[in-house]
């Protein structure tokens, strides 16, 4: 960006992530996999059995963030590993939706969002 000097990075529709942190000699990385989303939210699920098949597709993210359908939820998946010292280990999994800045309830009354019977939606990322 050249207003702040930063150095954007353009991803695809889907794509990775990787934090690194640096303390001293040690070094941890987090990362992320994340997909503009896809199918619909569900008046129930919200758009968690999307999650849900991510989760069996990626190994090891430590988060999976997606958005698509305009809902706004965090859930935290834990899995059972087994180290290469044959110890079970448990690890969470971040599982994040962000919303939209896309507002299309208005006042309820017209619009093709209201036709097909969905509801307000968050506002924000």
């Amino acid at each position: 960006n050249y207003k702040t000097g930063s150095a954007i990075q353009v991803g695809g529709y889907g794509g990775w992530i990787r934090y690194q942190f640096t303390d001293g000699s040690s070094t941890q990385s987090f990362k992320i996999k994340y997909m503009h989303g896809f199918g619909g939210g569900g008046a129930v699920t919200r758009g968690t059995i999307q999650h849900n098949r991510m989760s069996v597709n990626v190994e090891g993210a430590d988060a999976i963030w997606m958005g698509h359908v305009h809902e706004d939820y965090e859930l935290t998946y834990t899995v059972e590993e087994l180290t290469n010292k044959d110890t079970v280990m448990l690890r969470d999994i971040l599982m994040i939706r962000t919303s939209a800045y896309k507002e299309e309830y208005g006042d309820g009354s017209k619009g093709w969002h209201i036709e097909r019977g969905a509801s307000p939606k968050p506002i924000g990322g």
